[in-house]
């Protein structure tokens, strides 16, 4: 059975990376710009991947040139949803697109016929039972299905909004990418906290945790969301013991999140802080939008280290992972 994996851009290596951990059984057919398709016999332990947003059955790729829906794929399709829930003759259509608008539209309409003609009804006002996923980009164009009734990115937690909260699954890949180099048993700290969404992505994976945050409001969000003591502290001035912590991860402000009147007097003092807290061998995974800047005062702050970084493209802005491994 074919399966479309849907992320973020510029996290399509480490949801294969997470695919392959999970999933050794799963065969990757292609990898294109916010998207992998891919082949397993079980689709169970794809319901566990954290660093996907969306996960759809792969119906057929989408031919512009002779508009036609395999209605045998289809019907496969729908026979396989039914086996994860009751699904009904109401559906949405989801559009990722990237050029070929035109195209992409005739189809749309192309499909919307093609249901109709089976007994389906469009409905635009809100989601539905039974999601159609129209994807286009430079390299491929396909029809898929989503397999779980919300997107596989959802969580649950965030059902407080916070301003400047980090997307559920960029946090989850962050940790994933700090993971690689840490044991079961190390401690994380994230001195800029917000909503706890960092936190509670490494708490999902068993680390313990500590963090904190300078702004009310986001503490009093965070100690819900993780169920644990934050402290309201600047990032600059923690009250951490020294070598307490193996791993920062942190979302810094970038673009227009968070104002703030010196981005480097900010980096400058929250890595001299990390560094007093963290032990001599650890590891760093930062999001931000100066990511030269960072690198140039983690290298400054913590000498020696293996640095990558992981440039993405989310709601027209293009912030940095930049993950640093220290070695001392």
């Amino acid at each position: 059975m074919k399966f479309v994996l849907y992320t973020v851009k510029g996290l399509e290596d480490i949801v294969e990376n997470e695919l392959l951990q999970k999933c050794p059984d799963a065969a990757v057919i292609s990898k294109s710009n916010k998207c992998l398709t891919i082949e397993i016999e079980n689709s169970e332990p794809l319901l566990g991947l954290r660093c996907v947003d969306d996960l759809s059955i792969h119906i057929h790729d989408i031919n512009f040139k002779t508009l036609v829906i395999d209605l045998n794929a289809l019907e496969t399709s729908l026979d396989y949803l039914k086996k994860f829930r009751e699904s009904h003759t109401g559906y949405t259509i989801t559009k990722s697109i990237v050029g070929s608008t035109k195209k992409a539209f005739l189809f749309e309409e192309f499909l919307k016929t093609s249901l109709a003609d089976l007994g389906y009804s469009f409905n635009e006002d809100s989601r539905t039972n039974l999601d159609f996923r129209i994807f286009v980009n430079s390299n491929e164009s396909h029809l898929s299905l989503r397999l779980t009734k919300e997107p596989l990115g959802k969580r649950s937690y965030t059902k407080a909004k916070y301003l400047g909260s980090l997307k559920p699954t960029i946090a989850a890949s962050m940790v994933f990418l700090a993971s690689k180099s840490l044991n079961p048993s190390a401690v994380i700290v994230d001195n800029f906290c917000g909503s706890g969404t960092l936190l509670k992505e490494a708490q999902a994976l068993s680390y313990l945790i500590e963090g904190g945050d300078i702004n009310v409001e986001a503490v009093r969000i965070a100690r819900k969301v993780l169920n644990t003591k934050l402290n309201l502290q600047d990032a600059v001035r923690t009250n951490f013991k020294n070598t307490s912590f193996d791993c920062a991860i942190s979302n810094f402000p970038w673009d227009k999140q968070h104002p703030t009147s010196s981005i480097t007097d900010l980096y400058v003092g929250a890595l001299k802080e990390y560094h007093r807290i963290l032990r001599p061998q650890c590891v760093l995974c930062f999001i931000c939008h100066k990511p030269d800047l960072l690198i140039k005062h983690i290298k400054k702050e913590f000498g020696q280290c293996y640095i990558n970084e992981f440039k993405l493209g989310y709601l027209g802005q293009t912030p940095t992972i930049v993950l640093a491994v220290v070695t001392g």
